[in-house]
């Protein structure tokens, strides 16, 4: 074989199947650089759309100034201070419920120190605080009430109640009512009830003297209670010629409430009596009488009306809380004019630390209305507040219901009792609850 043919056979030729392999791989390695080439084209295309990033600014931090730091220590300093004031707020606060807890189980008053640097109780302190704002009243008397008395049924009359709510609820009362009709025109009568509605029956428990300077009549009663016995003041005279004129206060006292009454008679207690306070002015007026109680401060306030023939007033005596206290009177002049009203039943709020005074304003007309004057002292007093509503036509002759020494508190249920009829003589008694709201402002 010549060298021609050597180099021919010696070649080798790829055989029909390794053919199409070849140009598969050929075929995948240009779809792979393809898809390479395009993502790189993308991510190129991408970072041209993207904005391009500013440089961040490298800042050198400044140097404190001296007033900066001064800044910082104040604030500093405000911090501590704020929570040590707080700490000592808190500490205060428990030593203060704890002492207030210890005095009140104690039934000891709470201790404050005032403006003036005056050690005074919580009590004291509210109430001259309160002194420093005006106190307006309103009264409203919600419901009929019940009549105790009904003249046109039994004839006669009842008038001017005392009215007592004793400590269990009950209440006690005294009142105004017909005597033999001659020669004794008015007797004193008791009664008793455990709610107000139902009522004992009735007991007469003081009459006039024969004889005395009280001969002629005994009425509007008004009653307190201290050292033991039930004081009750009476308007009486022995002027029997000027029909219910000329007339003087007296007191008689009993241990029970109804009886048996020793009169004061001048010097000690008796059944001669001579008069609490006297009347010396002109015979023709009405006089000294219907007298109203009110213990306060260890002294016995005695509220009295005074009418002569030019007109009239609520006056006020005070004594001391002792066995002969009408010996130790002290007069301490008008307290209110008498303009419209009827006498005044006078009343100490305890709470308030305020004195209420109650009456019946245009008395014995259709008019007729429940009046309430308010005094800071129990000396001066100024109208507050009417009633009409519920109120009886023709009322006359007023008493409010409170505790044997005079007081009342502010969330009390009040009664009022009155007389009412319009024929002279002919008087039913009502019975009504008045209610009194209180506002500062």
């Amino acid at each position: 074989m010549d060298s021609k043919q050597k180099k021919s056979s010696g070649t080798r030729k790829p055989s029909d199947k390794q053919k199409p392999v070849r140009k598969q791989e050929t075929a995948e390695k240009k779809t792979k650089t393809s898809k390479k080439n395009g993502s790189v084209k993308k991510q190129e295309t991408a970072k041209k759309q993207e904005p391009a990033k500013k440089p961040k600014k490298t800042t050198t931090a400044k140097p404190e100034t001296e007033q900066t730091v001064v800044k910082k220590q104040n604030k500093i300093e405000k911090q501590k201070s704020y929570y040590f004031l707080t700490c000592i707020a808190v500490v205060g606060l428990i030593l203060f419920v704890t002492f207030a807890h210890h005095r009140i189980s104690k039934g000891e008053p709470l201790l404050l120190l005032n403006k003036d640097k005056e050690i005074i109780d919580l009590d004291t302190y509210i109430k001259e605080e309160q002194k420093k704002k005006e106190l307006m009243l309103k009264a409203d008397v919600p419901e009929a009430g019940i009549t105790i008395f009904n003249t046109n049924e039994r004839g006669g009359y009842r008038y001017g109640p005392s009215i007592v709510r004793n400590e269990d609820g009950s209440l006690d009362a005294w009142f105004a009512s017909p005597g033999n009709n001659s020669t004794e025109w008015d007797y004193i009568t008791y009664r008793h009830s455990e709610d107000g509605v139902n009522w004992s029956a009735e007991k007469t428990v003081l009459r006039p003297t024969r004889g005395s300077k009280d001969r002629c009549s005994v009425c509007d009663p008004g009653i307190t209670y201290f050292n033991g016995y039930y004081y009750l003041a009476y308007t009486a005279t022995a002027d029997a010629g000027r029909n219910g004129y000329n007339n003087s206060a007296f007191v008689c006292r009993s241990k029970d409430p109804d009886g048996p009454f020793e009169k004061w008679d001048g010097n000690g207690w008796s059944d001669d009596p001579e008069p609490l306070i006297a009347y010396e002015g002109d015979p023709d007026g009405w006089g000294i009488g219907e007298v109203s109680f009110v213990i306060k401060d260890d002294e016995l306030f005695i509220y009295y009306t005074y009418f002569d023939t030019n007109g009239g007033y609520t006056a006020l005596a005070k004594a001391d809380l002792v066995e002969n206290w009408p010996a130790t009177l002290r007069f301490k002049g008008a307290v209110c004019p008498r303009e419209h009203q009827d006498s005044l039943d006078v009343v100490y709020v305890d709470d308030l630390d305020v004195f209420l005074a109650f009456s019946i304003e245009y008395r014995m007309t259709e008019s007729s209305r429940i009046i309430v004057y308010l005094s800071r002292d129990g000396k001066d007093f100024k109208k507050a507040e009417t009633a009409k509503t519920n109120v009886m036509d023709y009322a006359h002759n007023l008493g409010i219901s409170k505790a044997l020494d005079g007081h009342i508190n502010s969330e009390d249920q009040l009664l009022v009792g009155y007389g009412y009829g319009r024929g002279w003589g002919k008087w039913s008694l009502k019975i009504q609850e008045i209610r009194i709201t209180y506002e500062y402002k």
